[in-house]
């Protein structure tokens, strides 16, 4: 595992850490991060009830710094009026017809003319820029609205001031349903493993190679829900 995952935050770090040691079972870690949150958010994070997993995958996500910045620059004098930072790598992505996610994000991240700002110094047309951190966050959770929004193995996302594109891998999806989560896990070499605690206890079943299997949009009835994301370049070695 790459250094700049355990960077992320600490519960990115308990959980590379949990992985990478020979005793380790899943359900200890999950515990210990469980806690974690609750002392955070008792409210959203209780120790009895179900999670919000949108909330959970923004908490976990969260980054030291920054992932981006909307920068709102006057498109004729260059001033800076505004800038938002956006503090967890996660999105929502929805689509109205059958589209890769690549397309869906960079038009999400696109520059966009704001019609209803002025620049105060020349009156000047404001345009919303993206401004991404140079330590490109090493994970990325994608919630999907509906089958429209294709699941493929692998993105090539542009970053607009770097000077090629940057590589992400699918390395997990989540399925919802009947008030449970299922998992699909995908190792580099697009092996696809079936994984429901209640069902296969800590281990992850081999159903194949990701694109010899029909439908990934559901499993056992359920419906993928979040995508996650792994950066990577081709000398790097990744896991899961």
């Amino acid at each position: 595992m790459d250094e700049n995952m355990k960077e992320t935050n600490r519960f990115i770090t308990m959980l590379t850490n949990g992985w990478e040691t020979d005793e380790h079972v899943q359900e200890t870690t999950r515990d210990k991060i469980h806690k974690a949150l609750h002392i955070i958010d008792p409210e959203t994070f209780t120790m009895g009830d179900g999670t919000d997993l949108y909330a959970l995958c923004r908490e976990i996500l969260q980054s030291k710094s920054f992932v981006l910045k909307h920068n709102y620059k006057c498109s004729q004098c260059d001033e800076l009026i505004e800038s938002e930072k956006q503090m967890y790598a996660w999105w929502y992505v929805n689509s109205n017809k059958r589209t890769q996610i690549s397309r869906l994000l960079k038009n999400e991240w696109s520059n966009k003319v704001q019609n209803r700002m002025q620049c105060p110094s020349c009156h000047g047309q404001i345009i919303m820029t993206t401004q991404f951190n140079k330590k490109h966050p090493p994970l990325i959770c994608i919630s999907i609205g509906n089958e429209n929004v294709q699941i493929t193995a692998s993105l090539s996302i542009k970053f607009f001031e770097a000077s090629n594109s940057i590589k992400y891998r699918l390395c997990g999806i989540i399925y919802h349903g009947g008030f449970r989560f299922t998992a699909r896990l995908i190792d580099k070499n697009t092996n696809t493993y079936y994984y429901d605690g209640m069902k296969t206890g800590p281990e992850c079943i081999l159903e194949g190679k990701f694109n010899t299997i029909e439908n990934m949009y559901e499993l056992d009835q359920r419906k993928a829900s979040t995508l996650v994301i792994h950066y990577y370049n081709d000398s790097m070695t990744v896991g899961w």
